[in-house]
This record gives C-alpha cells, sequence and structure tokens, in this order.
C-alpha cells in the first residue's frame, strides 16, 4: 500500500525533475501494479487493495492486444492513428477492469461470495 501511494509518485515525480524519458514512467507503472497484484497473492489481504481475481479472464486479453498494437505505428507510421488509438482503447479497458473493481474497504471475492450463499 505504502508503494503505490506514496514510493511510485515521489519516484515519478523525482524521474520527472531529471527529464526521464515517457518509457521509463511506463515502466514504473507497470512494476508498481506487478507489485500491487503479487502483494495482494501473497499477503491474502481483506482490505484494500482487493482484486476480484475472476476479472483477468478480461483484463489479460485486453493488455495482451494493447501491447500487440503499441510497437506497430513504428512499422505503419501512415496507420499511426488507428494503432494509436486502439492501443489506447485496450489499455484503457484493462487497466478499467483492474483498477475500476478494486474497491476500498473490505471486499469478498466472487468465489468467497460463491461459497457463502451455497
Amino acid at each position: 500500500h505504502v508503494l503505490t501511494r506514496g514510493v511510485a509518485p515521489l519516484l515519478m515525480l523525482a524521474m520527472y525533475m531529471q527529464g526521464a524519458e515517457l518509457l521509463t514512467f511506463a515502466k514504473v507503472l507497470i512494476a508498481n501494479s506487478v507489485v500491487v497484484v503479487f502483494g495482494r497473492l501473497v499477503f491474502k489481504t481483506d482490505t484494500v487493495p482487493v482484486y476480484d481475481m475472476s476479472y483477468w479472464k478480461y483484463a489479460l486479453p485486453c493488455t495482451v492486444l494493447g501491447l500487440i498494437f503499441f510497437p506497430l505505428p513504428v512499422a505503419c507510421p501512415h496507420m499511426y492513428w488507428l494503432f494509436h488509438s486502439l492501443w489506447h482503447v485496450f489499455i484503457g479497458l484493462a487497466l478499467f477492469t483492474c483498477y475500476g473493481f478494486l474497491h476500498t474497504g473490505t471486499y469478498r471475492s466472487t468465489k468467497i461470495r460463491a461459497k457463502k450463499a451455497a
């Protein structure tokens, strides 16, 4: 939690002050997301950040599609507008799926809810 709310923003501010490239910011955001997800899996917490892992089936394909479209403007510069737009759409869907269902309190995943209902 401290990493996501404190360290990552301060690191990005320091990188900005030193004139870092956009790719460096992307790497920090990706690393931060990976740390949060694996931290959730390791610590098995019931408070923030809590993900409903059943949404992986939506987030992962969108992320893969976004990463496929990301380098295509280099190969086809005349189609930059299309590939860059598709990259934004798929990465946006992936991030919405990951963070849009992130709750700020105690939360029960769909598996736990299904067990309690049975």
